[in-house]
């Protein structure tokens, strides 16, 4: 069975479930504010918001090997809802790779759906999404590389802090599930991706609108 075969039914499968579970978690909130606007007591919430994220991890990671990363994220949200849409450009230090592996790549784009526990797109949220990861791996010596590509199912959570205006603060982590983990040919020597990856991290960003209010 070749790639596309495996992971092709996963990954519409958990589509599925993140969507699912976008529309229940969005339905509380739709009928919220319902309830509010009757009461004359909406204060906003049901305003559409717009902003933009840069994740520090890509450009730092990177950074350590005089590589150039980053990652730019851009946000639509309303109530407690947010979608976000990710590109971002990763080289791994060489320290995290076993031998004889170096000199590890990845581009990823990733659609996330944030659901914040406060009005105002601040405080803590969870997310769930689904991401899509081009990678590449070399050898110490130099020379071949092997590549993959593979959806992944991720989960985080994170904290957003208003800073000043639009600015915030936005630590946060999440656990990724690479749908396809078969080994890789990097010239005479097989690697084998993670079954699971973790990572922690702190975003800076800007509101248009809607950050802080409530």
């Amino acid at each position: 069975m070749d790639r596309q075969a495996r992971w092709s039914a996963p990954t519409a499968r958990t589509g599925a479930v993140c969507l699912a579970v976008a529309a229940v978690l969005a339905a509380g909130p739709a009928r919220g504010e319902g309830e509010a606007a009757e009461g004359g007591d909406g204060r906003g919430r049901g305003r559409v918001a717009l902003g933009v994220e840069v994740d520090l991890l890509p450009t730092v990671a990177s950074a350590v090997d005089g590589e150039v990363g980053g990652a730019l994220q851009a946000w639509v949200g309303r109530g407690r809802d947010r979608l976000r849409l990710v590109g971002a450009r990763l080289h791994y230090p060489d320290g995290l790779a076993a031998a004889p592996f170096a000199d590890q790549r990845s581009t990823v784009a990733a659609l996330l759906y944030d659901r914040f526990f406060q009005d105002g797109f601040r405080g803590p949220w969870v997310a769930l999404g689904l991401e899509y990861w081009w990678s590449s791996i070399g050898l110490e010596t130099g020379g071949e590389r092997g590549a993959w590509r593979t959806p992944v199912a991720t989960a985080g959570a994170g904290w957003v802090f208003p800073i000043w205006r639009g600015l915030y603060l936005n630590p946060w982590g999440a656990v990724h599930r690479p749908l396809d983990t078969g080994a890789v040919q990097v010239g005479n020597a097989t690697y084998r991706p993670r079954a699971f990856e973790a990572e922690v991290s702190l975003k800076v960003g800007w509101a248009f609108s809607g950050v802080g209010e409530g």
